[in-house]
């Protein structure tokens, strides 16, 4: 008796469990001159981690292989039992297996006879490690997704533009003669995100095409899916208001209860509640959908913008000029139009007559208070600056006008101060603020009772005051306010590393602390992160690979997992949950 070389198994993978599969033991039944193995034959294939192994002695399950004469179509059967596992079981894809075995037609059988299989299909579900090359991102044809050595697609015009399961099939020639094995697999194409923005109780993504996804608490619309109804995860914006084809985006922010994004174009998009005139559109009227700014006040045509940033009932934008617009609400002078505090702005308003409020480069709306940051890395605050959140060293004091941060203290103890280092990157959170300087240091002001100016103590602070530096980690220009507490992305070792502090409840910290945190704390289980968002009582982070991972309180599913389960840990969102709606 001689053993068969040549093997050809089509895996197809959908659904997972299991670690072992069962093949067949050699019995021939019907017409031929074909012999079956009669000895254990194992076959390793590094590259997928399989083995196939024979065992005639000791079958474990059958199934047929039809041997076919070319010419008359004559048909016998030759059936075979063994077992195949896999030796890595590391895979997280949830898989079923089908397997199709065809012999060569040139060993051991007559030249009018060749083998072939129905698939037969075992049932027995188990894991299966897809190869990294196999994991396809959103926007891309299998055609342009490179794979290991030795494979090449043979459906390369399947196109993964939507998000969604999708069969595909790819084929490994291997060297010396081995007839191809091809592998169907179902891959779950999800997007790969760019860019993220918690807010209050609900959260924002922006996709590599441009697209927002939303999820979290639905109230007043601020999702844009047409309705008031919450998400438990993230779901994809279809249109806008009056289905109108939406545009691909640049930016998104998310606020208290509204939502806005930047196109490419430079226009401004806004949805969700529309008290007090923060949407923009010249009226008190809420939006489920994401509707265009086309007016602002004093002009007939709105400037491409650059920035934005969504307050809590205010927003703030950057023209491509560099120029401030603000509108919504004024309570505190939160606007900077140097108004009475109870007049609001229901469209776009340009800030005009402040000396030196020129070529601005970043905005942050805080709650009742708004930061700008110049081409020359100052910082300008105006609004409320209760618990001394302005910067300027009163305790308390409203300014209707941007005012200039000139002095900070010196020392991170002591009240010497000097003049205000350069600045390159600011936010602005509840009655307190960040802000990243050149040479890479943090400095905080304004509330601290919760530790989350990062001090080392729980007060407020009147004026910037540097935190202390961190131990071999350089923070790397992403820093973000929420709610009571503080998130910064600090690089080491080439990784970076998420640092957070301050108000320690519902999980917010994501570090399973139940006491406040009163200086940075290294995010162990956070690394190659890109970019954070802190919202109000959680936090958000996005991986190099396009991932979000987000944490803490989750009453309203803003933590995006398809339930309200708090996580006092980073958790990512899985592929799974990210087409549920609710």
């Amino acid at each position: 008796m001689k053993k068969s070389k040549n093997f050809l198994f089509v895996l197809f993978v959908s659904v997972l469990l299991p670690a072992v599969f069962l093949l067949s033991a050699c019995n021939y039944s019907g017409s031929g001159n074909v012999q079956t193995p009669a000895n254990v034959r194992i076959v390793n294939d590094s590259l997928l981690g399989w083995v196939l192994q024979w065992n005639p002695s000791s079958p474990t399950a059958q199934y047929d292989v039809e041997i076919r004469n070319t010419n008359t179509n004559e048909t016998s059967i030759l059936r075979i039992a063994g077992t195949i596992f896999h030796t890595n079981l590391i895979g997280a894809i949830e898989t079923e297996i089908l397997y199709e075995l065809r012999v060569s037609a040139v060993i051991n059988l007559p030249a009018d006879r060749t083998y072939f299989s129905d698939h037969v299909y075992f049932g027995i579900p188990s894991p299966y490690k897809i190869p990294a090359e196999l994991v396809a991102l959103n926007g891309n044809t299998l055609s342009q997704t490179a794979l290991p050595s030795g494979w090449t697609w043979n459906s390369p015009q399947i196109l993964l533009d939507e998000p969604g399961s999708r069969n595909f099939y790819a084929t490994y020639q291997r060297a010396g003669g081995w007839i191809p094995l091809r592998l169907s697999c179902v891959v779950s194409v999800q997007p790969r995100f760019e860019y993220i923005s918690a807010g209050q109780t609900h959260s924002i993504a922006l996709d590599c095409r441009g697209q927002i996804w939303t999820w979290g608490n639905g109230g007043n619309g601020r999702l844009g899916h047409g309705t008031e109804n919450s998400a438990l995860a993230p779901r994809r914006i279809e249109s806008g208001y009056n289905d109108v084809a939406l545009p691909t985006f640049l930016s998104v922010s998310a606020g208290d209860t509204h939502s806005m994004a930047l196109d490419t174009s430079g226009n401004i998009w806004t949805w969700g509640n529309g008290a007090h005139g923060k949407l923009g559109h010249d009226s008190t009227i809420s939006f489920t959908r994401p509707r265009q700014i086309t007016t602002g006040v004093g002009v007939i045509e709105l400037p491409a913008f650059t920035e934005i940033d969504a307050g809590d009932e205010h927003n703030i934008a950057v023209c491509i000029n560099g120029q401030v617009w603000t509108w919504g609400r004024n309570n505190n002078s939160a606007l900077g139009q140097g108004t009475a505090t109870n007049i609001n702005e229901y469209r776009p308003r340009r800030i005009l007559g402040v000396v030196g409020l020129s070529g601005i480069q970043q905005v942050s709306a805080g709650n009742t208070f708004s930061m700008a940051l110049d081409g020359q890395n100052r910082i300008w605050t105006w609004g409320w600056g209760g618990q001394g959140g302005l910067g300027h060293g009163e305790s308390f004091i409203v300014e209707n006008r941007p005012r200039l941060i000139e002095q900070v203290f010196l020392y991170s103890s002591g009240t010497v101060t000097m003049t205000a280092p350069a600045f390159v990157s600011i936010s602005a959170g509840l009655h307190f603020a960040i802000a990243l300087c050149l040479s890479g240091e943090i400095w905080s002001w304004g509330q601290g009772t919760e530790g989350q100016l990062g001090h080392r103590r729980f007060i407020n602070e009147y004026r910037p005051r540097r935190i202390s530096p961190f131990s071999n980690a350089m923070p790397i220009g992403n820093i973000s306010a929420g709610g009571g507490f503080s998130m910064s992305l600090n690089q080491f070792e080439a990784r970076n590393w998420v640092y957070t502090w301050g108000l320690a409840s519902d999980g917010r910290l994501g570090q399973g602390e139940t006491s406040n945190v009163n200086f940075p704390s290294w995010h162990s289980g956070l690394n190659n992160i890109q970019v954070i968002s802190a919202g109000g009582a959680f936090g958000m982070a996005l991986d190099a690979n396009g991932q979000i991972w987000t944490w803490g309180s989750n009453a309203q599913g803003q933590l995006g997992h398809g339930d309200l389960t708090q996580r006092n840990y980073p958790v990512r969102i899985v592929n799974q949950f990210l087409f549920m709606e609710d």
